[in-house]
């Protein structure tokens, strides 16, 4: 897969290039991301907290939620981890570290149910009134 970033004023877009060998066919998927996301949390994340693998798993919840259009998304630690080539330890560490940091939000509706991930975006201020 590869990639390549055009930025814009504020906006960063992001073009994934994915190819499907056993259909021999490409994929382009343009997704515009924060500028903030790449140029504060990257940094904020890998060199402060130590933790490159929050970066990551960020990215993939944000990905699968607000970048294709949804809320939320269901995700269980194997999706996580499958999506970001991490261990299912080291999403679950990455994950009480959003948490806490309140990059994302998780819920149940059970306690043995997938968890629902929203990612947040704290840097941009919500319109008052």
């Amino acid at each position: 897969m590869g990639n390549t970033a055009l930025q814009s004023k504020n906006r960063i877009t992001i073009v994934f290039t994915t190819v499907v060998i056993k259909e021999q066919s490409r994929v382009f998927v343009n997704l515009s991301l924060d500028s903030y996301i790449l140029d504060v949390l990257m940094r904020d994340l890998t060199e402060y907290e130590k933790r490159p693998s929050a970066f990551l798993v960020y990215l993939h919840v944000w990905r699968r939620s607000l970048a294709a259009g949804q809320k939320v998304a269901s995700l269980s630690y194997q999706e996580i981890a499958e999506g970001t080539g991490l261990s299912k330890s080291a999403v679950q560490s990455a994950v009480r570290l959003l948490k806490r940091r309140r990059l994302i939000y998780v819920s149940l509706k059970n306690p043995t149910a997938t968890p629902i991930y929203r990612a947040e975006r704290p840097w941009i201020r919500r319109k008052q009134g």
